[in-house]
């Protein structure tokens, strides 16, 4: 392999030099600090464990959940130890709140957030290609 450094054909290892990483010669090497690469390894247990993701309306649960415990937007922030204009972004749907916030709200409100992600099964044509009408599905309101 060529060395990123002085272009020399040698055994090249991994250096650190100056915030990037480069593949160096033995002489080069002393021009960084030598890194080790580990691979990391997936553990099989988070591999077949169900996803949870938000569900679609999160918004309007939260919404109707804090007022059937008379909450203002105001109280249920206070509670939560979050700010109130962050109640009233996740409650138009402007944002999505993060995986702890989730909790808090889902402990708090006594609600559920959280659906099972499904992967689906595409029907395939005669043809045996897929177009993109074939992967919208509709949802009746």
């Amino acid at each position: 392999m060529i060395c990123e450094i002085c272009g020399k054909e040698a055994k090249l290892s991994p250096v650190l030099v100056e915030g990037s990483k480069v593949m160096a010669c033995k002489n080069c090497e002393t021009a960084g600090v030598k890194q080790r690469f580990v691979k990391k390894k997936t553990s099989r247990s988070t591999m077949s464990r169900p996803q949870e993701i938000l569900i679609q309306n999160y918004n309007q649960i939260i919404k109707e959940a804090r007022q059937k415990k008379g909450l203002s937007q105001e109280k249920l922030a206070k509670n939560l130890n979050e700010k109130e204009s962050l109640i009233q972004n996740i409650e138009s749907a402007k944002i999505r709140p993060s995986s702890d916030l989730i909790k808090k709200l889902q402990a708090y409100l006594d609600v559920n957030l959280l659906e099972e992600y499904k992967e689906y099964e595409y029907e395939k044509k005669e043809s045996g290609k897929l177009t993109l009408g074939d992967l919208i599905k509709i949802k009746k309101k």
